[in-house]
């Protein structure tokens, strides 16, 4: 329909209108279309701000961060006009594809320049300064957030939540939550997922408990985060009644997420024949998180046999990962099966697959630095 639409553009002689134009790539960047995307955007001959920042949108939906640092540099270097929207949309590519460090530059870039961030960038950063670590980062964002107002907004409240979480301090966590005057599901959710990341199960199902008292109905995420918790402690009977509980009580469809919870719990309690058979019971084809999730389990248990079935089927699913390689590597290992483990060192080297390293992040001075382990420069 937008193809047809945008035959209809062209008939009409209207396809050098700017709002026009900016909507077309718009839409190709939601719909996917790559080459159309970039036809639209050589036809054109002058780029305002709205086709910029479509521009950068479009890209980012579709995971082309690297595309979406050159253009923004370009943008920059021949000093276009940028506004909130266009440093927001950078922000939030680097953010959600991996690039954590070069979204927190370009938040003190934005500033220098003068742009004021607004209750859409905070949200957008602060995953950023969680999935590193960067506390300092992290708070100075949240004082941002108090000194301009928005900090009772739901989606920056819930940022901040999930952001102290995974800095490691989860009553910082509780504080943000507690000081919110509404909350939506999506905050529940933030709160209920820190609590599982540090281990505390007993909070989780107060927070689960009070969450459906105060009228809010749990969705298939907070029944990921509480069956998580449940299999972290060992609970495994209270597992089982949330995971049944679900469609009986909730209508909630259980989802492939799920099974992979309920297996996890099953396989660290020891019941790994249980496990095995509800994934052979399963409505739809397990996926690999699935049998990811039964592979670490027979690795704990050291279960050969059962480990081989699982790891086969991960080698299909996963064939680049080189983790399920060494799970069934440590498997024969524990068996002294010498042979087998260099069969699978030989298949790692002939796919051309080696262990990643290990990964870490310090804060100093205001400034993330990565260390991976084995490196040696400087």
């Amino acid at each position: 329909m937008g193809v047809q639409i945008h035959g209809c553009v062209i008939n009409e002689g209207i396809n050098s209108n700017k709002c026009v134009v900016s909507t077309l790539l718009d839409m190709y960047g939601k719909c996917a279309c790559s080459s159309e995307f970039s036809k639209v955007f050589d036809e054109m001959e002058q780029l305002d701000i709205g086709a910029r920042n479509a521009l950068v949108t479009g890209l980012s939906r579709n995971g082309l961060v690297d595309e979406v640092l050159l253009v923004f540099s370009q943008f920059k270097g021949k000093g276009m006009d940028l506004n909130v929207v266009s440093w927001t949309s950078v922000i939030t590519s680097c953010s959600q594809n991996g690039k954590d460090m070069e979204a927190l530059d370009l938040f003190r870039e934005m500033q220098v320049a003068g742009v004021k961030p607004n209750s859409v960038t905070i949200p957008c950063l602060l995953p950023s300064c969680g999935n590193i670590a960067a506390l300092m980062h992290g708070k100075a964002a949240h004082g941002f957030s108090l000194r301009s107002g928005i900090v009772f907004d739901v989606y920056v409240g819930s940022a901040l939540i999930d952001m102290y979480a995974k800095c490691g301090r989860i009553q910082s966590s509780r504080i943000c939550f507690d000081r919110m005057p509404t909350r939506n599901m999506v905050c529940w959710n933030a709160i209920l997922a820190g609590y599982v990341m540090h281990g505390k199960a007993k909070e989780s199902k107060k927070i689960f408990h009070l969450m459906q008292g105060s009228g809010q109905k749990p969705d298939f995420i907070s029944f990921m985060c509480i069956l998580s918790a449940c299999s972290q402690s060992g609970l495994t009977e209270e597992g089982q009644y949330y995971f049944n509980s679900m469609s009986r009580e909730h209508g909630i469809e259980v989802r492939m997420e799920h099974y992979a919870c309920i297996v996890t719990l099953l396989g660290r309690a020891g019941k790994l024949e249980e496990a095995y058979s509800m994934i052979k019971e399963m409505p739809y084809e397990p996926d690999g998180c699935v049998w990811g999730a039964l592979l670490s389990s027979f690795r704990v248990h050291n279960n050969m046999n059962l480990g081989e079935i699982a790891a086969n089927q991960l080698f299909e699913f996963e064939p680049a990962n080189p983790g399920n390689y060494i799970l069934l590597s440590n498997i024969y290992t524990s068996k002294g099966k010498w042979d087998e483990v260099d069969k699978v060192r030989d298949m790692m080297k002939s796919l051309g697959l080696r262990k990643n390293p290990g990964c870490s992040w310090i804060e100093v001075k205001n400034k993330v630095h990565m260390l991976l382990a084995g490196d040696k420069s400087p």
